[in-house]
């Protein structure tokens, strides 16, 4: 059954509406009309098994028929901050990350970043990537989807970082090339037990070392990879699988 997202506004004496935006994707593009089947899922919240019962020229209505167990969101909660890559490179390190289970997306302004936009087109863009990330979470069937913020300069990311990091339950890694001495590997060997995980990522060229100092200054551990150099949207993607595989479920067994 196809899925749709809903908030609690949107469910009222267990009848649902779907989105403007929904009911046309679920009308014109998926051809559903009155009388199919669909799950509908509020944002960590329950999931339902709905029934299609009117379908307008802007709403599309469902009567919900019974609950549905949701499969459970990740244990821990990375929050990402992707360097802005060229192009739409951003596309698919949302979409990709998305479906492995993060909790945030925040596009960031580099010093080696080399587009920059007005307000107007970061909104544009914000508005992009946060359906990507919406519709990336409703294919791979999960129970909630991340939250893309607004873009903002590197600086922004680590103010107030230093109390942020005090929190034993709360860990941030700079993947960085010029480390040599810890691997990924070795600090989560260390970090049994954290909640939160704050990732940065550079955009093409990695990040300015003033930048890694930044961050290193506030609590957070600088990492290598290993001795290969990955791309600005494959290493945000690889270290989230690796963190999800040590700390989430990623590879674990699922009983619905």
């Amino acid at each position: 059954m196809h899925r749709f997202f809903i908030t609690e506004r949107d469910l009222k004496n267990d009848v649902a509406l779907l989105s403007p935006e929904d009911t046309r994707h679920a009308r014109d593009v998926l051809r559903l009309d009155a009388g199919d089947h669909i799950v509908l899922v509020i944002p960590d919240g329950p999931q339902y098994v709905a029934q299609i019962t009117l379908v307008g020229p802007s709403r599309m209505a469902a009567q919900i028929l019974r609950e549905q167990t949701c499969a459970p969101e990740p244990p821990v909660k990375i929050t990402l901050y992707q360097g802005i890559p060229k192009g739409d490179k951003m596309d698919m390190a949302v979409q990709k990350c998305t479906e492995l289970g993060i909790h945030k997306i925040v596009p960031v302004f580099c010093r080696r970043t080399v587009i920059r936009w007005d307000e107007t087109k970061c909104r544009e863009r914000q508005q992009r990537w946060q359906r990507i990330a919406k519709e990336a979470a409703r294919q791979s069937r999960r129970g909630s989807y991340p939250q893309v913020a607004f873009p903002v300069e590197f600086e922004r990311t680590v103010t107030g970082l230093d109390v942020t990091l005090a929190d034993k339950e709360t860990l941030g890694l700079v993947p960085w090339e010029q480390e040599r001495r810890h691997g990924v590997k070795q600090i989560l060997k260390s970090h049994k037990h954290v909640k939160n995980i704050l990732l940065w990522i550079g955009p093409e060229g990695g990040l300015d070392p003033s930048e890694v100092a930044m961050v290193t200054r506030a609590g957070g551990l600088p990492v290598s990879l290993g001795p290969r150099i990955l791309r600005s949207e494959t290493a945000g993607l690889v270290v989230v699988a690796i963190l999800l595989y040590e700390f989430g479920d990623l590879g674990e067994g699922y009983m619905e």
